[in-house]
């Protein structure tokens, strides 16, 4: 189990969020629905305390002006469980007290299909005004998730920095729609050059993740 600490910059370099993950590292022998089970329950429960803990030591210096939000990583199958939803919830609550918010980014796998208790857990995250990210959003084709962007259920999306012409006109199509004309923020991941950064519209992107923006502005908790 490894824990990391990204930063989400803005178009000046300067660390506006942090995202934070537990890698877990499978030993020989685990099989897949073994660590899927683990990563929906343990895992999400550690890396909330691990954020939580490192929110009381910060004595509320976790936060300054620009940077106020921690991103918090988790599966669509952890919105079933309870317990979780309620740990979210008082983190959450923390996090505001100290002078910031928590945003849930939910990966784009899709083991529970249409299965409505995730459909609550969105539901509930949104009733409690606790934000939420829809991570790695597929823009190329149809995602799965599009209709929960078109409800408004998403505060954030995360795109993948184009590889080609053709994504690129697809990722500008996207950034110029009506969802983030009203509100929607987008954050680009994955920008490794100074032509890929130079090649987006900064006036509609709300923040960037890639090594090439890991500079000494940005800083990490």
């Amino acid at each position: 189990m490894k824990f990391s600490s990204d930063s989400i910059v803005n178009r000046n370099g300067v660390a506006i969020a942090t995202e934070m993950n537990l890698i877990l590292t499978p030993e020989q022998g685990v099989n897949q629905q073994q660590l899927h089970e683990f990563n929906t329950g343990r895992t999400l429960n550690q890396l909330l305390d691990v954020v939580k803990k490192l929110a009381i030591d910060s004595d509320r210096s976790i936060f300054n002006e620009k940077h106020t939000l921690i991103f918090v990583n988790t599966e669509r199958a952890s919105l079933c469980d309870v317990h979780g939803l309620n740990q979210i919830r008082e983190l959450s609550i923390l996090l505001h007290h100290l002078g910031g918010n928590l945003v849930v980014g939910l990966t784009n796998a899709n083991p529970c299909n249409r299965c409505p208790r995730v459909q609550q857990g969105l539901l509930f995250l949104k009733e409690h005004d606790i934000l939420i990210s829809a991570n790695n959003f597929n823009y190329r084709d149809q995602d799965f998730r599009d209709s929960e962007l078109k409800s408004h259920l998403y505060d954030f999306v995360k795109l993948t920095m184009p590889n080609t012409d053709d994504e690129m006109d697809m990722l500008v199509e996207f950034i110029h729609s009506e969802l983030v004309l009203n509100g929607l923020k987008v954050i680009v991941e994955a920008v490794e050059t100074k032509t890929q950064l130079k090649s987006l519209n900064k006036a509609l992107i709300y923040g960037y993740q890639g090594r090439l923006l890991k500079s000494k502005k940005a800083k990490t908790i």
